[in-house]
């Protein structure tokens, strides 16, 4: 949207506001998201998630994805602020492949849930990310990528 007037900033703001009342009435019915996530280093828990709801999500040919990329949401995480408050060094606040990280993408096809992960995938893992992103466990395939690989 391009913005020319002031009513035209009042608007981009008003639908704004209405996205945001949408995911969270979308959020409250725990329906599953799709998006991007890191684990703690540790890999004990899930550190950040960015969950779109699935009406909200992006077509992208077969699937339905979050826009969010790793890079750019990481840059935004560490000027915030919140990979320091959350006690990351500074080595893994600079490059943020060092953390383990990963992609959950709804194939349209399928209609099944698609968890993009590395190497250091555990069962254990599979219920942490289940349940951030509120995904079945029967409808959800784990798939690894070495782009995810630590």
């Amino acid at each position: 949207m391009e913005i020319q007037s002031v009513g035209d900033m009042h608007a981009f703001i008003a639908s704004l506001s209405e996205r945001a009342d949408r995911i969270r009435m979308y959020r409250l019915s725990s329906a599953p998201e799709v998006g991007i996530f890191w684990l703690t280093p540790d890999k004990s828990k899930i550190l950040y998630g960015n969950c779109i709801p699935m009406p909200e999500a992006a077509d992208h040919g077969d699937f339905k994805i979050s826009t969010v990329d790793h890079f750019s949401e990481w840059e935004r995480l560490d000027k915030d602020g919140f990979l320091k408050d959350r006690g990351l060094t500074k080595s893994l606040r600079d490059d943020y492949a060092l953390v383990p990280r990963g992609r959950v993408s709804y194939n349209k096809v399928s209609n099944r849930y698609e968890v993009y992960h590395g190497n250091w995938l555990q069962p254990k893992h599979k219920a942490l990310i289940n349940s951030y992103f509120r995904l079945p466990f029967s409808a959800t395939d784990y798939i690894p990528d070495e782009h995810y690989n630590l």
